[in-house]
């Protein structure tokens, strides 16, 4: 209720750019993306929204970050998902009459993007601009990228086998969460249980430090995630022997887990 309040009363001051961030997080993701929105908070551009984080951290870690911006405390991620983000960290431009004035950037570039006046445009609702996003029953986009281990992967090789591609962030504290659960299912894979396959932003090392065994993909721009219809992470959608979509996008860790069973 605090967070809707003072989204409300911010938006009758002008343009908004309202951020989702899990701020007990201190990884180098988040630290790196903290000392940006600082330096944006002392010189901001001519004519920027204003910042309004939402956060589900706790009092004292929110304010050990030392942001002037507002800071509201959010601990379901209501907010967020009630703007369509499904992971941090993500924001969304609010205008000064209430409309979304963005789509849901996601990441640090999307985000500090969105606070330097280049907020991206609002999605296309039924084609009228970007194709839309791969849908259950539809070939699935084309997934080829770098592993973390210096190799090519494409998932166009992978037909006769089923994949789940969850799509993952090493900074986003709902993916940290996830992890041991990941590993656990990964220890004991059951028998007729599908591939994982996680598309990545981070760097190598970051990713890398997770100790996951499944395959890494690095993605830094989350395009392929954005194909799938995915704007946060974790989320996940099922693709099957045949290289179609057969699932609908899965977000949170608990939906992601549902995929990887048999």
């Amino acid at each position: 209720a605090k967070a809707q309040a003072a989204l409300m009363e911010m938006q009758q001051k002008g343009e908004l750019a309202q951020l989702q961030a899990d701020m007990n997080e201190q990884d180098n993701l988040t630290k790196r993306m903290e000392a940006d929105i600082k330096a944006w908070e002392a010189n901001p551009p001519a004519g920027a929204p204003k910042l309004l984080i939402v956060s589900t951290g706790e009092v004292d870690a929110n304010k050990a970050h030392g942001f002037t911006s507002t800071v509201v405390l959010d601990s379901g991620f209501n907010v967020g998902r009630s703007f369509g983000a499904s992971g941090t960290p993500s924001a969304v431009l609010v205008t000064k009459d209430g409309k979304i004035g963005s789509s849901v950037a996601v990441g640090a570039p999307g985000v500090l993007g969105i606070l330097r006046n280049e907020a991206p445009a609002p999605q296309p609702s039924n084609g009228g601009g970007e194709p839309a996003a791969a849908k259950q029953g539809s070939a699935a986009p084309v997934v080829r990228l770098p592993d973390i281990n210096g190799g090519m992967f494409d998932l166009a090789e992978k037909r006769g086998e089923r994949n789940v591609i969850l799509f993952w962030n090493p900074g986003c504290g709902f993916c940290k969460r996830m992890t041991d659960d990941i590993k656990n299912w990964e220890a004991d894979k059951p028998v007729g249980a599908p591939n994982l396959v996680l598309v990545s932003t981070g760097s190598v090392d970051e990713n890398r430090a997770m100790g996951i065994a499944s395959t890494m993909l690095l993605d830094s721009n989350f395009s392929v995630g954005s194909q799938f219809g995915a704007n946060g992470t974790p989320s996940a959608v099922l693709v099957d022997e045949n290289g179609k979509v057969a699932s609908d996008l899965a977000v949170g860790g608990p939906s992601v887990m549902a995929l990887l069973r048999p």
